[in-house]
C-alpha cells in the first residue's frame, strides 16, 4: 500500500502531465486511493479520467508500482516537458542569454512548486524506501475503469482502476468531488463485514473542502475497528499552504448518502440472486417433467384398462408395484 506522500506525488503528476493539451490548465481535482496492492484513481470530472487511463495506456504503465517509479525517476523531467509545451510556441528564445544550470519551476506554476517540494522530501529518504517494491513490479498490470452504482468494482491485484460515475448524496449538490468517488467504490467493493482489508489510504492534489472533509472523517469512524483510513498528514498542509494550493471551494458539493449507496449494494446483491432464481426453476420442471409424463401415461392406461378386463388386470398391478 502506497503512503499519503506517494498518493499525493501521483496525483500531481497525472495532474500536470497527462492532459490532452499542455497549454490548458489541468484536471480540476486528481485524488487516488489506495489498499493492499491496488491504485484506485478518480477526478472531479470523469473526462479527466478518460484522458489519464488513455496516456497511462499508451505509455505502456499498468501497475501501481510502475506509475510511482516513474514518477520518483522521471517525474521532474517528465513535469518540466509538459511546463515548456505550455509556453507560447512562437515566442523566440535568445540563445545568447544564459539557461540556468538547473530547472526552476515558475512561481505561477503552484502544483508544479508543490510536486518538486514533496519530490526533494520523498528523495531524501534512505534509498531502501525511496523505490516502490519491485516484486510487485513484475505482476502483469491492468488498467481498467468503473462506473459507480453498476457492479461490485473489479480488483485485479497490482492493477490501477479509474472511479467514474455520480455517487447518491444527502442533499442537492452538481458537484461530484474525486474523493467521494473513491469512498463510495471503496464502500461497495468492501462491503462492512464482507470484505477484509487492513487499511486504506486516500490523498490527492488539494486538502478536501469541507464536505469531503466531512465524510472522509464519517467513513473513518463507520470503519474503525476494521480498517484503518489515512487522508492527511500534518506536513502536507503546511507544504500546500507555501506552495499556494489552497482547499478547492465546497459550494454545490455533494454529500455521500451511505443507506442509500448500502442500499443499492443490497440491491444489486438481490438482483443477482434473483436472476439466479429462473434457471434453478427450469432445472426443477425439466426434473419433474418425466415424472408428469409418466402420471399423463398412467392416465391414459387407466382408461384404456375400462374397456378392457384382462387389460384392467395386467395395468392395475403395474400401478401398484410403481406406487
Amino acid at each position: 500500500m502506497m503512503s499519503v506522500d506517494d498518493l499525493v506525488l501521483i496525483s500531481l503528476y497525472l495532474a500536470l502531465v497527462m492532459k490532452p493539451d499542455r497549454k490548458v490548465t489541468g484536471p480540476e481535482e486528481t485524488q487516488c486511493l489506495s489498499f493492499e496492492d491496488s491504485l484506485w484513481i478518480a477526478n472531479n470530472k470523469d473526462g479527466d479520467s478518460e484522458v489519464q487511463r488513455t496516456i497511462l495506456s499508451q505509455r505502456g504503465i499498468g501497475t501501481p508500482t510502475e506509475l510511482l517509479n516513474r514518477v520518483l525517476t522521471f517525474g521532474k523531467d517528465d513535469v518540466q516537458a509538459a511546463l515548456q509545451k505550455k509556453q507560447d510556441p512562437k515566442k523566440k528564445q535568445d540563445p545568447k542569454k544564459k539557461q540556468p544550470a538547473q530547472f526552476m519551476f515558475r512561481a505561477s506554476d503552484a502544483k508544479a512548486n508543490l510536486f518538486l517540494a514533496l519530490l526533494e522530501i520523498r528523495q531524501g529518504q534512505k534509498a531502501t524506501d525511496r523505490k516502490a517494491d519491485e516484486t510487485t513490479a513484475e505482476k502483469t498490470g491492468v488498467i481498467v475503469s468503473y462506473e459507480i452504482n453498476v457492479s461490485t468494482p473489479p480488483i485485479t491485484p497490482g492493477s490501477i482502476c479509474f472511479i467514474e460515475g455520480k455517487y447518491p448524496v444527502t442533499k442537492s449538490g452538481t458537484d461530484e468531488h474525486a474523493e467521494q468517488k473513491l469512498l463510495a467504490a471503496f464502500l461497495l467493493y468492501y462491503k462492512p463485514g464482507q470484505r477484509t482489508t487492513s487499511e486504506v489510504t486516500i490523498a490527492g492534489v488539494k486538502s478536501a473542502c469541507r464536505p469531503c472533509g466531512g465524510v472522509l472523517a464519517s467513513v473513518k469512524e463507520k470503519l474503525k475497528g476494521k480498517v484503518t483510513v489515512t487522508y492527511n498528514d500534518s506536513h502536507l498542509q503546511k507544504i500546500r499552504n507555501e506552495n499556494k494550493i489552497g482547499v478547492r471551494k465546497d459550494s454545490g458539493t455533494g454529500v455521500l448518502d451511505f443507506e442509500k449507496l448500502l442500499a443499492i449494494s443490497a440491491s444489486a446483491s438481490s438482483a443477482s440472486a434473483t436472476s439466479a432464481a429462473p434457471a434453478a426453476s427450469a432445472t426443477s420442471a425439466a426434473s419433474t417433467a418425466p415424472a408428469a409424463s409418466a402420471a399423463s401415461s398412467s392416465s391414459s392406461s387407466s382408461s384404456s384398462s375400462s374397456s378392457s378386463s384382462s387389460s384392467s388386470s395386467s395395468s392395475s398391478s403395474s400401478s401398484s408395484a410403481a406406487s
